[in-house]
């Protein structure tokens, strides 16, 4: 509550308070104190903990748990500007337990891996991997629900791009059109301008576009 609210100091109060005990459930508060520290700018401090805790993978059999402590490993080794080590941790996993991803939380991790890999200008991987196992269409079926954004749709259409598959006109047009169904639902208007924000690294004007026609919608 504290951190949807920004109180960025009490959450963290709060969420080191939840892990003094290691217990079944010490993952899942490890990670809600990550993402605090990581929105807090703490990254150091983020990594750091994550390093401390990596061996309490092997004392949960829950993959729920264990999908977001890999997800939020991953992105503190980026916010550390360790992109290749995050990717190779990444990768590994997937490899290691493809099926259990895709049985439990696929979008989370694959959307941050997938993110992981445009910020490597790893094009080809990015779209290899949506086509080889329809993500997008696996995407398009649960965007409707809260939390999801379509976050693997947009960055294969950018890696699209990059690798002269579609025009700047067909991104745009793609991009947009998704932006303004999403955009619709209040709860979410925020979160995809952070998305476009984002992606604005890649395509700045594209993004900006995109940007002056949502506002003028």
């Amino acid at each position: 509550m504290h951190s949807k609210l920004n109180e960025l100091v009490m959450a963290q109060k709060y969420a080191y308070l939840s892990i003094r005990q290691k217990n079944n459930d010490y993952l899942f508060y490890l990670v809600n104190l990550i993402g605090v520290l990581l929105k807090s700018q703490k990254n150091k401090e983020a990594l750091s903990l994550m390093n401390q805790s990596i061996n309490e993978l092997k004392n949960t059999n829950s993959f729920y748990n264990k999908i977001g402590f890999v997800v939020f490993y991953m992105k503190s080794l980026k916010a550390n500007n360790l992109i290749s080590n995050a990717i190779n941790y990444g990768s590994n996993y997937f490899e290691a337990y493809k099926k259990d991803i895709f049985q439990h939380r696929w979008h989370l991790f694959m959307s941050t891996y997938i993110q992981l890999l445009l910020s490597d200008e790893q094009y080809q991987r990015i779209i290899s991997l949506s086509k080889r196992y329809g993500l997008i269409n696996k995407e398009k079926q649960i965007i409707g629900k809260a939390g999801y954004l379509p976050v693997i749709y947009w960055h294969t259409l950018v890696a699209e791009y990059m690798e002269c598959i579609i025009s700047i006109e067909k991104l745009e047009e793609n991009m947009l059109k998704s932006a303004l169904e999403e955009i619709s639902h209040s709860y979410k208007s925020q979160k995809i301008k952070e998305l476009l924000a984002n992606l604005s690294e890649y395509i700045p004007s594209v993004i900006k576009n995109i940007n002056q026609k949502i506002k003028n919608a």
